[in-house]
C-alpha cells in the first residue's frame, strides 16, 4: 500500500483515504489521524464498521427480528469519541489543509449551506452528528460556535 501511495505522490496524483474504524483502532484516533497525514493523505473519510451476524429470530410475536452485532464492530459511543478527538485536532491544526468529508459536511450544514454529501442528509446521520457533538464539553462547543470557519482557516494558514 505504501509503495502505491509513494508512486502516486511521485507523479503528483492526489489520493483519498477511506479508513474503516473497528473495535481496535477506535481507541487510537490521533495515531490513525497522524498516520494518514504522514503518508500524505489530504482527503480523508472515516466509516464505522458495523457487521451483523445471523438474525436473532423471535417467534413469540413480541418483537421484530433483530441482528446480533459482531464483536469487531465499533460501538457507537466509541466511534463518536474517535471522531470527536479527530475533529478537535482538525479544527486546531488542519482546517483548510486536510479535508475530512464528514466534518466538512457538518460545518457546511452548521453554516446554513446544506450538506455536501447525500449520506449526511439522512435523519440517522444527523442524529449521529449530534451524538458526536454531545461528547464535547460546553466550553468547546461555545468556542467552536463563536469561531467562524474563515477565522479557523486563517489561523491555520498563518502557521
Amino acid at each position: 500500500m505504501i509503495a502505491a501511495i509513494e508512486r502516486l505522490k511521485s507523479y503528483q496524483v492526489e489520493f483519498n483515504t477511506l479508513t474503516v474504524i473497528n473495535n481496535v483502532n477506535v481507541h487510537y484516533p490521533l495515531e490513525v489521524y497522524h498516520f494518514l497525514k504522514s503518508i500524505g493523505s489530504k482527503h480523508m473519510q472515516f466509516i464505522e464498521l458495523l457487521e451483523t451476524g445471523t438474525p436473532n429470530i423471535d417467534f413469540s410475536g413480541h418483537s421484530e427480528n433483530t441482528f446480533r452485532i459482531i464483536d469487531f464492530s465499533v460501538p457507537p459511543t466509541a466511534y463518536g469519541k474517535f471522531m470527536s478527538t479527530i475533529f478537535m485536532q482538525w479544527v486546531k491544526n488542519d482546517v483548510g489543509e486536510i479535508f475530512i468529508r464528514q466534518f466538512e459536511s457538518f460545518v457546511s450544514r452548521f453554516l446554513g449551506n446544506g450538506h455536501t454529501s447525500c449520506i449526511s442528509r439522512s435523519p440517522a446521520r444527523i442524529i449521529w452528528l449530534l451524538k458526536v457533538m454531545e461528547t464535547f464539553t460546553n466550553a468547546t462547543i461555545l468556542s467552536i460556535h463563536s469561531t467562524k470557519l474563515e477565522t479557523l482557516i486563517n489561523l491555520n494558514s498563518k502557521r
